[in-house]
């Protein structure tokens, strides 16, 4: 029997007669009728790593970096985000449920959710950016890119600078003008956009604005669905040619991560982008993290940010000398 457990960024439960879907980074969305949970376990204790295996390792990712930077100079890309997964093995197998209370008081602005397909194989996260939740035919999304690493020893003065980055508001930009323009035919009148701010989550914070429209009347979750994802938050733009890319030049698939989880009533529904995500199978944890590549870029502080956003599981999976 499935399980999950949700909760919204705004610390909701989802309601009992919701249909839950999944949908991966590339693919259908997939229905499943999970067991709805109320509560988690208590926290776990931190797991140690045995062994971490990156990929694509540093060496690589500097290259492909480089290699994705050329393809933007010639005006083939504007961006292009770009993945790593980071396996961890461990000598006892984790309960994701007890990992996600454990991510739980790290969870500051960001949807929880963990979905245990079977005994073995669970996929959670703690993600701060939402595709689109619907009341009734009211919608509103999140416009999210850029970061900075945020934490008690570091001042305002590195929300400040990233407020005032040119190369992190074009990347911005990216995203609120698609979102805008994707959105616009599905909306009655003008979407409207709330002034560009900070969204800080426990170890990292972000360009953010929240969108809000009023949706026709023949507009579905499905077509919304369908038209959003992915967004330049998780892919890049040109859409297709920066898809073509990530699926060329990234060592891996990306499966769930960056796709997107969500659950769906007739006069609402609420749709998490899931990153920040972590895919637990016996004994080992496959995490994913992801940068935007965009003019200016540069290679090692992309690596830098990769780790910021790792570091949202350090205390959960501490991985001591490795």
């Amino acid at each position: 029997m499935k399980k999950i457990f949700w909760r919204s960024k705004e610390n909701e439960l989802p309601p009992s007669d919701a249909d839950f879907f999944i949908q991966p980074f590339r693919g259908e969305r997939i229905p499943f009728k999970p067991e709805i949970l109320s509560s988690l376990p208590l926290p776990s204790l931190p797991i140690p790593v045995i062994s971490r295996v990156d990929s694509p390792t540093k060496k690589e990712w500097i290259c492909a970096v480089e290699k994705a930077l050329l393809q933007i100079k010639q005006g083939l890309l504007q961006k292009v985000v770009l993945a790593r997964q980071t396996t961890f093995t461990f000598a006892e197998a984790p309960d994701p449920f007890q990992v996600l209370a454990a991510l739980e008081k790290k969870a500051k602005g960001a949807a929880l959710f963990c979905l245990q397909f079977d005994r073995n194989t669970s996929f959670l996260g703690a993600s701060p950016e939402r595709l689109f939740q619907r009341k009734g035919k009211e919608i509103l999304f999140d416009a999210i890119a850029g970061t900075r690493e945020k934490g008690p020893e570091m001042g305002p003065e590195m929300g400040q600078e990233l407020l005032s980055s040119e190369k992190d508001l074009r990347e911005f930009q990216f995203v609120q003008d698609y979102l805008d323009e994707t959105l616009h035919p599905f909306c009655r009148e003008q979407l409207t956009f709330s002034k560009l701010a900070l969204h800080n989550s426990a170890n990292v914070q972000h360009l953010f604005s929240q969108g809000k429209g009023v949706l026709n009347e023949e507009t579905s979750d499905r077509d919304l669905l369908e038209k959003l994802h992915p967004t330049p938050a998780v892919c890049g733009t040109p859409k297709k040619l920066a898809t073509e890319w990530i699926q060329a030049e990234e060592p891996f698939d990306r499966n769930f991560y960056s796709g997107v989880i969500g659950w769906s009533t007739q006069d609402s529904s609420d749709w998490t982008v899931a990153i920040r995500s972590c895919f637990l199978t016996n004994k080992t944890a496959q995490l994913y993290t992801g940068t935007g590549i965009v003019a200016g870029s540069d290679p090692e502080k992309e690596w830098d940010e990769l780790e910021a956003k790792l570091a949202l599981y350090e205390e959960i999976f501490p991985c001591g000398h490795l």
